[in-house]
């Protein structure tokens, strides 16, 4: 008898679970159309933020990978990466946030604009510009294959090995 009673009290717990998760989600859809209207202007504030953000960062990496290539390294430019990363980040996530309360899309930005090299913990522990620096050799790799593969190399047909006599 107390199994059958432990059964109706977990019925019921879950039936009230239910009803508190079914009534928080229909606040959320049955929200009034003037407050939905002012977050959809947020909301789209927010996008067009990410973006400029998104074209800063990417203009800077752009130019530290520019002052690399000519054997000049800032800490000052690398900072300064950073900081436009953090602000990239912070807008997404304020951008994901209300996205995802009303169901609208998640903006995507153009991250292969921007070649970066996994790192491991290892090579990050001790270096403050490690994620600028790793952006940068990903970078300068990728324009190196791109130099590499522009390169037209004469096609030499090399005799079989057999075919040789070796008198």
């Amino acid at each position: 008898m107390s199994t059958q009673r432990n059964t109706k009290g977990l019925a019921v717990l879950l039936v009230a679970v239910a009803a508190v998760a079914f009534t928080a989600t229909g606040a959320i859809a049955q929200q009034a159309p003037d407050e939905q209207t002012s977050d959809r202007a947020v909301y789209n504030q927010l996008v067009r933020e990410a973006r400029r953000a998104h074209g800063r960062y990417v203009a800077a990496c752009r130019q530290v990978v520019d002052d690399a290539r000519r054997g000049e390294t800032d800490p000052k430019a690398k900072a300064e990466v950073l900081a436009l990363r953090d602000e990239v980040d912070r807008k997404m996530n304020r951008l994901t946030l209300v996205a995802l309360r009303y169901g609208w899309p998640i903006p995507t930005l153009d991250e292969a604009a921007i070649a970066r090299a996994p790192a491991t913990p290892a090579e990050m522990r001790g270096r403050a510009f490690a994620p600028v620096d790793l952006m940068i050799r990903g970078e300068m790799t990728s324009q190196a294959k791109a130099i590499a593969a522009q390169v037209h190399l004469p096609v030499v047909s090399v005799a079989d090995a057999g075919s040789r006599d070796h008198g």
